[in-house]
């Protein structure tokens, strides 16, 4: 199945789309993509930070809000060098409005008119030097016109830090790799 055909399955389409990519070492693509699904991101001081400004809205509402980890996502697909997580929610309210999808089942029964839908792909492409490319995506789409342009406004706040946080994820991961 193509990257394209393998997207279809998962969004009918693609609003919002953002790539990021690193060169990374390891003994097998496998690892790599355990390494990018167990990193918690909250262990990074800036991404803490970045993560907990986004919060602050929902903060002075409630006590304590749990943290923003890759639990959250709901595990749809896992290869020996891919792996797909889902996530929908209403992300531009304080409380990002994400609805709780136990499985892939659920992932696919799941239709709400005021949700988007995030897709959170990860691949690891094997290079003639013998390394690896490491390509994160993430793909979102919304099911109406009024649900685009309110994630439009957010995507307009959060595109820097996610791209940030992106960044630093891959870079924290292949120092890991390299450390081990």
């Amino acid at each position: 199945m193509s990257n394209n055909d393998e997207l279809s399955y998962w969004l009918p389409a693609v609003h919002f789309h953002e790539r990021h990519d690193a060169t990374m070492s390891a003994a097998s693509p496998a690892h790599i993509i355990a390494a990018l699904k167990s990193f918690d991101i909250q262990q990074d001081p800036v991404v803490r930070t970045l993560m907990s400004l986004r919060q602050l809205p929902q903060r002075l509402l409630t006590k304590s809000p749990p943290d923003f980890t890759l639990s959250r996502f709901t595990e749809l697909e896992t290869t020996a060098d891919s792996s797909t997580q889902g996530l929908i929610g209403r992300f531009w309210q304080p409380d990002m409005g994400l609805e709780s999808i136990a499985d892939v089942q659920a992932w696919q029964n799941f239709h709400a008119a005021d949700c988007a839908r995030l897709i959170l792909k990860n691949r690891v492409i094997a290079r003639p030097e013998g390394n690896y490319q490491v390509i994160t995506e993430t793909f979102i789409y919304c099911p109406t016109q009024r649900i685009y342009r309110k994630m439009q406004l957010y995507w307009l706040f959060i595109r820097i830090a996610s791209g940030w946080i992106r960044k630093r994820t891959l870079k924290q991961v292949a120092r890991s790799l390299h450390n081990n």
